[in-house]
């Protein structure tokens, strides 16, 4: 009788716990445009299609080779083989880089890493990955020290509270800061030096990396018959847009006419392009004309979408940003962000990466990186007809 009256109790309090546990995202939320284009829908003609990818904040952890979530090439590129049927593809041991860009500095500041997905329907993804953060290594370290060093002796910080300054903010968010200054110079170079090589040019002239310079890239090719996504995460969709918009060249709008989607994996261009903001930059009684970093997305959308570009198909490009409500970091777009002239449609995808408990919190640090999962990557690849 006692272990009854003890169960029903134990019982209760677990039905309690899995009531105040939620997540209101999932299946993902769709707002804004409900269809939209995947990897495999821009392949259905050639059966071909190339997959640019960039990686976001938290760098350092992508580098080693290890278990699941420790490289970011390999995790990446064998949920996509996994996603459309590639058999054949298996880990490898070591991921090599077929190029490299130091930029300003003498190390690699950028890591480009190219690899052939083929589906079960033969259909070709051509995966074309950059990786860097090298050059931000000596801020990680100072951050590691500094938190060495204010343990002597211990001092007492909540739990949660302790992973979070240690891994959001020492290991990941350094990382926006770090390229929101001179550090950036390094990797901004060779960003740029990276996006110039994949449309077929090479950089002539000044390159120093700051944040307003304009880059020439000659010899660019008149446009891959290749359609393209863009699909960069984080912090890397701020890195990825600063650098195309910082080149310039005669042919450039012809290079870039194979883009017909762009997929943010988590988008933190709202926050990141504060640091850009006029001090007088508000938005006026219509909520327009004041968000910073929008007319730099508009712009970057109209050179993909340019209607002088080699792209046969004129259809409005896809604009899919992912996002949790609870990542503190990332944002969804509204419609200010999107050319208003048909070039471009945008689709926001609610998801919850982590539970929501009892309505009040969240851990955000999964709500930020979760969006890398393969339920996320299923919409990136399948698109809209994706079923979760």
């Amino acid at each position: 009788m006692q272990f009854v009256q003890f169960k029903v109790p134990l019982i209760a309090m677990l039905l309690v716990s899995l009531a105040a546990c939620s997540r209101p995202y999932s299946p993902p939320e769709i707002r804004g445009a409900m269809s939209f284009a995947g990897a495999s829908d821009l392949a259905a003609d050639s059966k071909r299609v190339r997959v640019i990818m960039t990686h976001g904040m938290c760098s350092q952890s992508h580098q080693a080779f290890g278990g699941p979530g420790q490289n970011w090439v390999a995790d990446r590129s064998e949920t996509i083989a996994g996603l459309v049927g590639d058999t054949g593809y298996t880990r490898q041991q070591q991921y090599k880089p077929v190029k490299e860009y130091k930029g300003t500095s003498r190390s690699p500041a950028v890591s480009r890493y190219d690899l052939n997905i083929h589906a079960a329907d033969g259909t070709t993804y051509e995966l074309k990955m950059l990786k860097w953060g090298q050059s931000f290594w000596p801020a990680f370290n100072a951050l590691d020290i500094l938190e060495a060093e204010i343990q002597k002796p211990p001092i007492t910080r909540a739990s949660l509270n302790h992973s979070l300054k240690t891994e959001l903010m020492d290991n990941c968010l350094v990382d926006a800061v770090a390229y929101g200054g001179s550090r950036g110079d390094s990797l901004r170079s060779a960003y740029r030096e990276a996006m110039c090589d994949l449309m077929g040019g090479k950089i002539s002239g000044a390159n120093t990396g700051r944040p307003n310079e304009k880059v020439t890239c000659s010899g660019m090719a008149s446009g891959s018959q290749v359609p393209a996504i863009l699909v960069p995460e984080s912090l890397g969709s701020k890195i990825m847009m600063d650098a195309i918009l910082s080149i310039k060249g005669g042919n450039k709008e012809g290079a870039l006419g194979s883009v017909r989607a762009i997929h943010l994996a988590t988008n933190q261009i709202p926050l990141l392009s504060q640091a850009q903001a006029s001090e007088n930059t508000v938005r006026n009684s219509t909520g327009q004309g004041g968000e910073p970093g929008a007319n730099d997305f508009r712009t970057l959308v109209r050179q993909l979408s340019s209607r002088n570009t080699s792209r046969a198909i004129s259809e409005p490009i896809s604009v899919v940003v992912y996002s949790d409500p609870n990542d503190l970091i990332g944002y969804p777009l509204t419609k200010e962000w999107i050319p208003d002239d048909g070039t471009a449609q945008l689709t926001n995808v609610l998801i919850s990466n982590g539970s929501t408990y009892f309505g009040s919190i969240a851990n955000p640090a999964s709500a930020h990186s979760g969006t890398a999962r393969p339920e996320v990557f299923k919409m990136i690849i399948h698109g809209s007809d994706t079923q979760i």
